[in-house]
């Protein structure tokens, strides 16, 4: 008995999960499209054709196959060579299913508003079909735009281009009016950042290589700042303390002072550092060298002289002074010829009497 409990647990589980898709169908999950996009990227001269170049601008659906093809005597033929200018033969095959909880509106099949987008020109499909999934799919089939050979883009401020550049193209307004489209820019990049008094400028580019440009404000505030200008003072030249300049803008926002000079370090009569004179500097006395002595071994010895009986005449202060012995000498002749004058006189006059 419970063994066919657990079996009849289980199958009723089983039909309960089976029946969830159905249920939220039908609880409104299921909704018509009768609209979508799709992007043909890819689709160039000399490029091989892959199913991934196609995508669905749509989150309702999906595309399953993605085919080039040609019809042949035995059917279509997928291309699979580089793809050629100027084929006309070319064709869209497109198989597409819808996700869960939508389904295609097949009773207006032909009137479903789809757009086909290859390499930026537009095209609609000639034919739709029911894929034969009760809705859930269809069948596209669009005539594949001319290639061209198509050269470097051309532009103006508005608009960007190609022209096809085969001599033999049998339409070249076609490959351009095919190609015209507006300019699709993308991200902005600074290219001057703006400072605290100067603008700066962004610009953003298409893909055809065209550049539109806007201007960046001033930020109105000062960012990192520098010292510049600042000199060391020296016993010559005044110094400076420098000024204090914004890094962004150059602007100085607080000027330096200056340093006074240094003082002189004299020596010798000389600065050391510019070798400037020292006003105040007075040089030692120079000692003479001493003179030579004579030997006193060479000296002859002195003889011995007699004493002189006459005192008054020998004898002289000893004073050391040579100006006094001279005067000294004077004196002695001149009471020497006073004596002498006084005995002559008085002989003559012992004579007369």
């Amino acid at each position: 008995m419970k063994k066919k409990r657990w079996m009849a647990l289980l199958v009723a589980a089983a039909m309960v999960c089976m029946m969830l898709p159905i249920t939220a169908l039908a609880a409104g999950g299921n909704e018509n499209i009768d609209s979508f996009s799709l992007t043909v990227n890819n689709y160039t001269v000399g490029e091989t054709w892959d199913g991934k170049n196609v995508t669905a601008n749509s989150d309702k659906l999906w595309v399953q196959t993605a085919k080039l093809v040609r019809t042949g005597s035995g059917g279509d033929v997928e291309i699979t060579e580089p793809l050629k200018a100027h084929d006309d033969t070319y064709r869209y095959y497109f198989y597409i299913w819808t996700k869960a909880g939508y389904s295609f509106d097949i009773d207006n099949l032909q009137d479903l508003d789809v757009t086909i987008s290859v390499n930026g020109q537009t095209v609609k499909p000639y034919a739709i079909r029911d894929g034969g999934d009760s809705g859930r799919s269809i069948v596209m089939d669009i005539v594949a735009p001319v290639l061209h050979d198509y050269g470097e883009y051309q532009y103006d401020g508005t608009n960007h281009w190609k022209e096809c550049q085969d001599p033999a193209c049998p339409n070249k307004e076609d490959s351009i009016k095919a190609t015209t489209a507006n300019h699709s820019f993308g991200e902005w990049t600074e290219v001057k950042a703006p400072t605290e008094t100067q603008e700066g400028t962004k610009e953003r580019s298409c893909v055809c290589g065209y550049k539109e440009s806007e201007v960046i404000p001033p930020t109105g505030e000062h960012g990192e700042t520098e010292i510049v200008g600042a000199k060391e003072a020296t016993c010559t030249e005044e110094g400076y303390t420098g000024d204090t300049v914004c890094k962004g803008c150059g602007e100085v926002i607080e000027q330096g002072k200056v340093i006074a000079k240094l003082a002189h370090t004299y020596q010798d009569g000389k600065c050391t550092v510019c070798g400037a004179e020292d006003p105040n500097y007075v040089p030692a006395e120079t000692t003479p060298a001493p003179t030579s002595t004579p030997d006193p071994t060479n000296t002859p010895n002195p003889t011995s002289t007699p004493a002189s009986t006459d005192k008054e005449s020998t004898e002289s202060p000893k004073t050391g002074d040579n100006n006094n012995m001279m005067l000294w000498g004077m004196l002695l002749l001149a009471a020497g010829a006073g004596i002498a004058g006084t005995v002559a006189y008085g002989r003559k006059r012992a004579a007369k009497h």
